[in-house]
């Protein structure tokens, strides 16, 4: 786990630095690295937040290497009744969690190409993919009914 202090300021702004190099340092050895693009959990179900530009800067750092990142858009739906926000109790169990997934293809975005992109363009975009998974899922479920 690389926890990020998202405080204003220097050193908040020092500790996103160190966390994107500890990820892009973790993924070049190996190591399967999550990224929650929106640098949190959100307090309401199914909201998702504006992306943070860190894992667009880890992008590049692990391209840079010649690393190709595998970005999966993930969706999910019921996760705060398993992990409540603001409780001191933790997985709780006899819930339903739905996830969906994509691969997310950083090459043929638009005019660029996820090495030339802006950090913030590549969050963003991954953020567009997993509200399209939501968009998605709704439009099923209001067929289904």
């Amino acid at each position: 786990t690389v926890l990020v202090d998202r405080r204003p300021g220097e050193e908040g702004k020092r500790s996103r630095t160190r966390a994107a190099e500890r990820g892009i340092e973790l993924a070049a050895g190996g190591e399967q690295i999550w990224i929650f693009f929106e640098g949190g959990r959100t307090r309401i179900p199914d909201e998702i937040r504006p992306a943070r530009g860190g894992i667009g800067r880890v992008i590049r750092g692990l391209q840079a290497l010649g690393i190709r990142p595998v970005v999966i858009a993930i969706h999910h739906r019921g996760l705060e009744q398993v992990i409540p926000l603001s409780s001191r109790r933790w997985l709780r169990s006899g819930h339903r969690i739905d996830v969906r997934w994509s691969e997310f293809c950083l090459e043929g975005q638009g005019a660029h190409d996820g090495n030339d992109q802006d950090p913030q363009r590549i969050a963003d975009d991954i953020r567009a993919a997993v509200v399209q998974l939501q968009s998605d899922w709704r439009s099923e479920r209001s067929t289904d009914a």
